[in-house]
């Protein structure tokens, strides 16, 4: 649990005081235009927010722009017919500096009381993933701001039943467009897979992600927000010759939720992860440890908590 407490400190150092967001930081204000964003079990899961900044009143800030989030996330699993269940804690650190530039930083952590996933009932810890990005473009005034943000990171290897003993690359770009309440969004992410640390791992190809997302903001306390992905990994050299990872597969899935504004700074999100296309779990794709592609294993239902600077 010690990597835990470190990733807290790091929060609290960073700031004394999940995705993509279209918050109007320049009013302060949770509930200013509607959010897009991904799930809050991704953090994310894809994690990078989209703000808008004004350069007039946060050019030169260190820190124009923060966000700290937590989810509980409750994942059903179908293996060999029969249904498993899996508990997510995400933690999701959203940065935004005054010189164009953010930084997003989730890790989460998973438990089962299965056997078939892991012989360890407690909370194991899974793989963080950092990501520093750029804004890029940003044109229009508030209510009809247009964004490209690029971005490049890391997964870092972790050592558990449910993290990847790999190192993985990520590189994406992500575009949004405001029409007064509405909000549209586009984003795509290639990650180069690693190879694992760990012998009995299985390999995995390079992955791409996919993702439309739209937002609408239905009063001053209610955003509610679409998102379809769509995954697609590709072949490897793996040794099961007949497996899923040797051929490659692709699935997608749909993220609604909604996001209720407590006050000016915290609000909480609900919503779920349901899959359009399932992907029938084998050996293979249970000893990849994929457990950070949300909809892969299953549908899930979250809900998170989310403080906004």
């Amino acid at each position: 649990m010690h990597r835990i407490f470190q990733f807290i400190l790091i929060v609290w150092v960073l700031c004394p005081l999940n995705l993509w967001a279209l918050v109007d930081y320049t009013e302060q204000e949770y509930e200013k235009v509607p959010q897009i964003q991904t799930s809050s079990g991704n953090p994310k899961p894809m994690s990078v927010n989209t703000t808008s900044i004004s350069s007039k009143q946060n050019g030169g800030n260190f820190i124009s722009a923060f966000s700290l989030g937590n989810s509980f996330e409750s994942q059903k699993i179908n293996i060999n017919e029969q249904t498993k269940k899996v508990d997510k804690y995400n933690f999701n650190l959203f940065i935004q500096s005054g010189y164009n530039i953010f930084m997003n930083a989730n890790f989460w952590m998973a438990k089962t009381d299965s056997e078939m996933i892991s012989s360890n009932a407690k909370t194991q810890n899974g793989n963080p993933t950092i990501k520093l990005g750029f804004n890029w473009l940003r044109f229009g005034n508030q209510t009809e701001l247009a964004t490209v943000d690029i971005f490049g990171g890391m997964m870092l290897k972790g050592h558990s039943d449910f993290a990847s003993s790999r190192n993985d690359q990520l590189l994406g770009i992500e575009t949004t467009k405001r029409f007064h309440q509405m909000a549209f969004g586009l984003g795509y992410e290639y990650r180069i897979t690693g190879d694992p640390a760990n012998p009995v791992e299985t390999m995995v190809g390079n992955i791409s992600k996919f993702q439309v997302a739209m937002g609408w903001k239905v009063s001053g306390d209610i955003n509610l927000s679409l998102e379809a992905n769509y995954i697609k990994v590709q072949g490897t050299d793996s040794p099961l010759k007949e497996s899923l990872l040797y051929k490659g597969f692709n699935y997608g899935y749909v993220t609604p939720k909604m996001s209720l504004a407590l006050s000016q700074l915290v609000g909480i999100d609900l919503g779920g992860n349901f899959r359009t296309k399932k992907v029938l779990i084998d050996e293979s794709i249970l000893q990849a440890h994929l457990w950070e592609l949300q909809g892969l294993y299953g549908n899930s239902i979250f809900a998170g908590l989310n403080i906004l600077w």
